[in-house]
């Protein structure tokens, strides 16, 4: 039986990755305030430690406050659209309150700050750390707001968290009337993250799926934030909920789901053609392996926690990376080739060494363009919509 008041580093390379942070953040952004931010309430979310960390209600409300303010000061036009242009860049999937698995992946692929992350959205729920990983996400993108982008999944509704477990959490660890007011203070942040990210002009990034709405790019620009989500058909839901099916035709009922919809390879191809995608990157279901292809490869579905359900499971986090290209004789083709590599991470410790390596080939990209600075059946269903009875006793006293 694990001891709950140990206190143990991540691996034996944590402490140094937690100094790396530190050190970035000192030399980070300017961003002042709270100042709890920037030392005590940061430094204790960077060991990782079986005993839960304690939080006085006031540091979470303000932390929300703070991100709200910053978020809106950032993205002026409230558009649930955000583009990146700078690469390299990781992307994360569901984490699920995996507060270790989100120091693993500082811990290997470099500390915020240093390297630009996107999350897919899901931080809560399911997971018992979900406090912590929501606390540091929002932290970190308070200090760099250009380095760190956090997407809103599905659980990052009200609707779900209310039921699958993020609610009950804060219950555990606060009074009643604290644990309100910090539940409703999270909620409040989470409508101001954006739904979908473009990257490189040509890879649409989001955490549910594509949407027979989805006609054009400014469809996405249309949907404003903070939004409210709520269970009726719309693009806003498909980007939050839509699953890949081998089994249909075109999009159809998601019925596993209780709402939104399935989609196609063919829907897939369609939508890169009339978008001009070479890839769409999802989360929101889990794979073994951590990751696995749709529609050849111009789908790719990541998961950011490990073990998930008990089962084993791999983690998968996207590393993008733009090369120039040269020919067989060593000369440049005029094209610029984004090196795609997907570090894979074990329930245990240690990372694989090994990437699985894709090119993503841009014709004619420069750097106006690009900132160079610095099959379903595999898929395994993760909850479905709850319904107003199950989020009402929920939320019952």
């Amino acid at each position: 039986m694990e001891d709950d008041n140990a206190d143990t580093a991540l691996d034996p390379g944590a402490s140094a990755a937690a100094k790396s942070v530190v050190t970035s953040f000192n030399n980070g952004d300017s961003f002042k305030e709270p100042t709890f931010i920037l030392d005590k309430f940061l430094n204790k979310h960077l060991r990782y430690t079986r005993k839960r960390i304690v939080y006085h209600p006031s540091e979470i409300t303000t932390l929300c406050l703070t991100a709200e303010n910053s978020i809106k000061k950032h993205y002026k036009d409230d558009s649930c659209i955000i583009k990146i242009r700078h690469l390299p860049l990781y992307i994360v999937g569901d984490l699920h309150g995996d507060w270790r698995q989100l120091l693993r992946i500082f811990n290997a692929c470099g500390a915020p700050g240093e390297k630009a992350y996107l999350f897919l959205g899901d931080y809560v729920d399911r997971g018992n750390r979900s406090v912590e990983v929501a606390c540091l996400l929002i932290c970190l993108k308070i200090k760099f707001p250009h380095k760190i982008y956090l997407l809103r999944g599905n659980h990052e509704t009200d609707q779900c968290n209310s039921v699958y477990g993020f609610y009950e959490e804060i219950q555990s660890r606060f009074n009643h009337g604290d644990s309100i007011a910090v539940y409703k203070a999270f909620n409040k942040v989470f409508r101001c993250f954006p739904l979908v990210a473009l990257v490189a002009d040509h890879i649409l990034c989001m955490h549910g799926g594509i949407s027979p709405k989805l006609n054009k790019l400014s469809d996405l620009a249309k949907i404003k934030i903070p939004l409210d989500i709520t269970t009726e058909d719309s693009l806003q839901l498909d980007l939050l909920w839509a699953d890949p099916s081998g089994d249909v035709q075109t999009f159809e009922k998601n019925v596993p789901r209780g709402c939104s919809k399935l989609f196609s390879v063919q829907d897939v191809y369609a939508t890169c053609e009339r978008l001009n995608l070479k890839l769409i990157v999802r989360a929101h279901q889990p794979f073994n392996r951590g990751f696995g292809f749709f529609a050849g490869k111009r789908l790719l579905t990541l998961f950011g926690a490990v073990d998930h359900a008990a089962k084993g499971s791999y983690a998968g986090v996207l590393h993008l990376q733009l090369e120039k290209a040269v020919d067989k004789k060593g000369k440049s083709t005029g094209k610029l080739e984004i090196q795609a590599g997907i570090i894979l991470f074990r329930p245990t410790t240690k990372e694989t060494k090994g990437k699985h390596k894709f090119l993503i080939e841009f014709e004619e990209l420069g750097t106006a363009d690009v900132d160079t600075e610095d099959e379903t059946t595999q898929l395994e269903r993760m909850g479905k919509m709850p319904t107003e009875e199950e989020i009402r006793e929920a939320m019952k006293d």
